[in-house]
């Protein structure tokens, strides 16, 4: 089709509107129509000139132009949407708000010109004739509302996705809050910047877009002079695309508190790059995706309200994480994109379809109603495990749990007890198994596996000449067979003992095709993502890694915490167990892929599955409680289920919700290189990504005494040591021959955060002379 955009045109301005068109030309083109942006000049000051372009605007006909026909005109923008076609369908931005909500809330130029009421009363009539039996939809649900109650018109708003969409991720967080949008009064800059006047922590501004008013501009720039501000807030404009994503990755969150906003790209934006949203409650659009303390924080619109946020998003990284993570996810279950608009916008005009999703800006309550239990039914269905389809693809003898125990003589192994757990397990045994490569010989290593290795014995049996081992928490190193009982292949499997979060694996680099960690990551309990670092290094290059585990945010915990009680699946103390014998943490799909992303694994999937039958009826209504509630429903299942594939480009990583800082930064080794006489020179190697300095790193040294006497001395380390360098330490506490011997141990510890031995910085004993303590402080004084 050939397809006219109506869209108002305001010279040496570029805006939403401006992007929007031009994004819905592009999408046009792409489908395979022939798409024009027609324009109609826009002067509203004085007064009298908007019935000029109101009737400009009206006096357009394009059903055809210079001999072509157009085959379908949508109206964007006042007085644009008002030419004349015979298939026309409107997608407003927003009406002349100057007769609108400006006029009601006393901020309209009209209301100050003798003609402003008659110019009023004519762009209502035109608007109301212009959408009278046509399809109207709007950008927002905001605009609809506005639409409905000033002249009485019905529409259906359609979300679409930012320009920057493409381009925008996750990222580090580098201590600043990022204001952008265009510079003007109704963008409320000022407000900002007098919020920043008031905070008590030293948060940093990021200011980015052209200014609309060049005497705003002026008087943004003259406050921050005059309140000393300077060193604490930037200025950008005219950025390219790249670089203004690389400034939403890095910020702590976002403030956007324009005055009822139609839309608001910049919410959208930060909400894809995972960042906390700081608005306001006048702020109209922001507020049908911004949710106080979900996704952002919405406060009132005074300097001391946003100050007080600003602090707080400052001093709290969790809350910011939090929000940014939930905003990340709402953005990607609300199903944003072009395929729903252009779907409706091309439709016939007598298909009057119903809205993709119920939409109601926050300051609207949901309605009270019962659960709508059939709707909850529906989205548990969609989180099931199909298993009637997954074992009518798999052999016979791999359709139930007993027929893989069967088919290998598992003895004691497969006992009555065993088959009735591992039967609670079948579901997610099945679903896992539908990530394992459909490849002939794969080399599989499951983590934290254990006899009867059931999983293992059903790839086995679907996955033929594929060889195994398992890392298991108790010392078994050796070869476990299990002797086929079908004719086909023994199950053998190379058993080896570690300490998932803080040992090397027993295996070289690139071994496996394939490694498992099933129900393993909760138990951790110290550093989850040395499983994930050492999965990839015996990962072959494109090799996958496959993690489930329990799903803390979903539908069953939260309904278990709405009934006052914990919300883990499996919380419960087993001290005979040790301290991997309890549910340490339990994670969100998220965060979970955050561990395979800074580990250098690429996403092949996330999803949620149920996979408990017993529980699953239970917990439905939910489903339905958040439906109404309008909180995402997407990733809500039991269990977790994440694939990722190694591709050795790891994400930035700032510790994300999970650590207070890079897990990996600071690593390497200490060890005694020389001791000559009264001197001993230690090596200190540097094998982190992160320099060694006083700054960050305390040397802790202690000393038994001959006599049994304990001393300590700590230092910031006195020598700078360059990631991926190695530098000498001198310490004066030589063991002269025949002297009484102190044992020293020497170990780092990172400021704020603890010892370095956890991370990989192992402390170290060697013998020293009596007295060493006091022999350092003379030194280092």
């Amino acid at each position: 089709m050939r397809i006219a955009l109506l869209n108002a045109q305001v010279p040496f301005v570029r805006g939403g509107a401006e992007l929007l068109a031009e994004g819905l030309q592009r999408q046009l083109q792409m489908a395979g129509h022939e798409a024009e942006i027609v324009s109609v000049p826009h002067n509203w000051n004085p007064a009298s000139k908007l019935l000029d372009t109101l009737l400009a605007g009206s006096l357009v006909d394009i059903d055809e132009l210079g001999g072509l026909h157009i085959d379908l005109a949508i109206g964007l923008k006042f007085p644009a949407y008002l030419a004349r076609h015979a298939r026309k369908r409107f997608w407003v931005l927003h009406q002349h708000r100057q007769a609108y909500d400006m006029w009601e809330d006393g901020t309209s130029d009209l209301l100050t010109q003798p003609e402003g009421a008659m110019v009023k009363a004519a762009i209502e009539d035109a608007d109301t004739r212009a959408f009278e039996g046509r399809p109207v939809y709007t950008i927002s649900a905001n605009v609809s509302e506005r639409m409905r109650r000033f002249i009485g018109i019905e529409s259906t708003p359609i979300y679409h996705p930012p320009p920057l969409s493409d381009y925008l991720k996750p990222g580090a967080d580098k201590g600043y809050v990022l204001v952008p949008s265009r510079i003007g009064p109704a963008k409320r800059q000022k407000l900002v910047l007098e919020a920043l006047a008031l905070t008590r922590t030293p948060v940093r501004l990021i200011f980015v877009g052209k200014p609309d008013v060049p005497r705003y501009e002026a008087e943004l720039h003259a406050f921050v002079a005059e309140h000393g501000l300077s060193d604490r807030v930037e200025w950008y404009q005219g950025l390219p695309v790249e670089e203004l994503s690389e400034l939403y990755a890095g910020a702590q969150a976002v403030a956007f508190v324009p005055i009822d906003e139609d839309y608001g790209y910049v919410t959208l934006e930060a909400m894809l790059a995972a960042k906390a949203v700081l608005t306001t409650f006048d702020s109209g659009g922001p507020l049908e995706f911004i949710r106080h303390e979900v996704e952002g924080l919405v406060v009132e619109p005074t300097a001391e309200a946003l100050a007080r946020e600003l602090d707080r998003l400052y001093e709290d990284r969790f809350l910011r994480g939090r929000l940014g993570e939930a905003a990340r996810e709402r953005y990607f279950a609300m199903d944003i994109g072009w395929e729903p608009v252009l779907e409706r916008l091309l439709a016939d005009d007598t298909a009057h379809l119903p809205p993709p999703r119920e939409v109601a800006p926050l300051r609207t309550p949901p309605p009270s109603s019962a659960f709508d239990l059939g709707r909850a039914d529906l989205h548990a269905e969609r989180l099931a495990v199909k298993e009637t389809q997954i074992t009518e693809s798999l052999p016979a003898e791999a359709r139930t749990i007993d027929t893989v125990l069967d088919s290998f003589a598992m003895g004691d192994h497969a006992s009555l007890e065993v088959r009735r757990y591992l039967d609670g397990h079948w579901l997610r045994y099945l679903q896992t198994l539908q990530y394992v490569p459909e490849e002939r010989d794969l080399r599989v290593l499951d983590l934290g596996g254990g006899r009867p290795h059931a999983f293992l014995g059903l790839i086995q049996l679907t996955r033929e000449g594929s060889s195994f081992a398992s890392i298991v928490e108790a010392e078994a190193d050796g070869r476990e067979r299990f002797p086929s009982t079908r004719g086909g292949d023994d199950l053998i499997v190379e058993a080896r003992s570690a300490n998932l979060e803080t040992e090397r694996l027993p295996f070289p680099d690139e071994s496996f095709d394939l490694v498992l960690a099933m129900e393993v990551l909760e138990h951790l309990a110290l550093n989850p993502a040395h499983m994930f670092e050492e999965a990839a290094r015996v990962l072959r290059p494109g090799g996958r890694f496959v993690v489930t585990t329990p799903n803390i945010v979903s539908y069953r915990s939260l309904a278990l915490a709405h009934r006052g009680g914990a919300p883990y699946s499996f919380g419960v103390f087993v001290p005979y167990h040790g301290v991997y014998g309890r549910h340490n943490r339990e994670y969100t799909p998220h965060e979970v892929e955050f561990l395979g992303q800074i580990t250098g694994f690429e996403t092949d999937l996330l999803q949620t599955r149920d996979v408990y039958r017993k529980e699953i009826d239970l917990f439905t209504p939910m489903l339905a409680d958040l439906e109404k509630d309008d909180f995402p429903l997407d990733l809500r299942g039991q269990n977790i289920f994440w694939a990722g594939t190694k591709t050795g480009s790891r994400r930035r990583n700032d510790g994300g919700s999970l650590y207070l800082g890079d897990p990996f930064a600071f690593r390497g080794q200490i060890r005694v290189e020389s001791a000559d006489g009264e001197m001993v020179t230690l090596s200190l190697d540097n094998q982190g990504h992160r320099d060694w300095s006083g700054a960050d790193i305390v040397l802790s040294i202690n000393a038994l005494e001959p006599d049994g006497r304990r001393e300590s001395f700590t230092i910031d380390l006195p020598v700078i040591v360059p990631a991926g360098a190695k530098r000498p330490l001198v310490l004066p506490i030589g063991l002269p021959a025949g002297s009484p011997a102190a044992i020293l141990t020497v170990e780092f510890e990172q400021k704020g955060r603890g010892w370095l031995h956890h991370l990989g910085v192992r402390r170290i004993s060697l013998p020293a002379r009596a007295g060493a303590i006091e022999a350092l402080k003379t030194h280092f004084s």
